[in-house]
């Protein structure tokens, strides 16, 4: 059986939005209970926002740092 996570890291994001939206709209479906999203969406968070910094890359990164 062929992985479904996609390498990628701009396909695994859209994956991962993908799957959070539907387990968001279908947690029977997957047999989860409200607290079980909260671990994956954390990942989420963390995934795109991997230093908590918030803003736009551009208005954060710091040049000759």
């Amino acid at each position: 059986m062929p992985d479904c996570i996609p390498g990628g890291d701009a396909e695994f994001s859209e994956w991962l939005d993908n799957f959070v939206t539907y387990a968001n709209a279908n947690p029977a479906t997957l047999g989860l209970v409200p607290r079980g999203m909260t671990p994956m969406t954390t990942a989420q968070s963390t995934w795109k926002n991997p230093t908590g910094q918030t803003g736009s890359w551009s208005e954060t990164a710091t040049i000759g740092a």
